[in-house]
């Protein structure tokens, strides 16, 4: 019994944890970061950060046609890409 309560409470609390990634105030704040962090990598690697840049935009268009799955996967991409967190 306690195995499942605790069990439950884990699965409840990852879900919690995804669906604050995909909120779309959380992709924006995400999009504006790598934005950023774009214009610093520019001076060092101007193709990375057009890349980067790239990325960020097509994110902002998903996230306008409501797809935030989609959106968080572009956004870590270009993260990685500009090493962020």
């Amino acid at each position: 019994m306690k195995r499942s309560i605790v069990t439950l409470i884990a699965v409840t609390a990852a879900a919690w944890s995804l669906g604050a990634a995909a909120r779309p105030d959380t992709c924006a704040n995400e999009i504006k970061k790598v934005e950023a962090a774009a214009v610093r990598v520019e001076r060092t690697d101007p193709p990375r950060a057009d890349e980067a840049r790239k990325l960020a935009t097509e994110a902002k268009k998903l996230l306008a046609e409501h797809k935030p799955a989609e959106c968080v996967a572009l956004i870590e991409r270009a993260k990685a890409m500009l090493d962020i967190k």
